[in-house]
C-alpha cells in the first residue's frame, strides 16, 4: 500500500470521527493485521488495504472486511475465468467490485457477467483518486450530492 493511500485513509478517519452524522457517510473499519497473511498473493493490494482498514463503507462503494470477504466469492463463479481470475472485494450501488488475478486492476461488472467489467484501474489508485478523491463523484452517480462526497471536502480531499 502506498504513503498516500495510507494518509488519505487517515484524513478520511479524521473527518468522519469529527463529523457526528460521519456514520452516515461511511464507516472506516479497525485493521485487520491478520489480512495480510491470510489473503497473501495474489491478492496482496487487497490484504494489504485491509490490514489498514478492514474494509468498509464509503459512501456508495462498500468493501468487504476480511470476515466477510469469503462468503461473497460465489459471484465469482459467474464472470469470465470464474474464481482462478476474480476476487470480489466489494460492491459498487450493489455491483461486484472485483479485482483481478495477476493485474491489481479493479473492474466493476454490471448486468452482464460474461462480459469483461469496467475497468478501475490498479487498487491503489483506485483508492487514491475514486474512493478517497475526486474521481468518486465521477464513478457514482450523482455522487456529488452525497454523504461522502461531504466527507471528501471536509478531509481536503477534492
Amino acid at each position: 500500500m502506498t504513503l498516500t493511500l495510507k494518509e488519505k485513509i487517515t484524513r478520511v478517519r479524521t473527518a468522519l470521527e469529527a463529523d457526528p452524522m460521519g456514520f452516515i457517510a461511511g464507516e472506516i473499519r479497525a485493521p485487520a493485521l491478520e489480512a495480510p497473511r491470510v489473503i497473501g498473493p495474489p491478492w496482496s493490494s487487497f490484504g494489504n488495504f485491509l490490514a489498514e482498514t478492514n474494509g468498509g463503507r464509503f459512501g456508495s462503494i462498500d468493501v468487504w472486511s476480511l470476515e466477510e470477504f469469503r462468503d461473497k466469492q460465489y459471484q465469482s463463479v459467474n464472470f469470465s475465468g470464474g474464481q482462478e481470475r476474480w476476487l470480489v472485494i466489494g460492491q459498487l450501488l450493489y455491483e461486484p467490485l472485483v479485482m483481478e488475478n495477476g493485474t491489481d486492476h479493479l473492474f466493476l461488472f454490471q448486468g452482464d457477467r460474461e462480459k469483461l467489467g469496467l475497468d478501475f484501474g490498479k487498487f491503489d489508485e483506485f483508492f487514491i483518486e475514486a474512493v478517497f478523491g475526486p474521481r468518486y463523484a465521477k464513478i457514482v452517480p450523482n455522487g456529488e450530492k452525497d454523504e461522502w462526497w461531504d466527507i471528501l471536502k471536509f478531509a481536503g480531499l477534492r
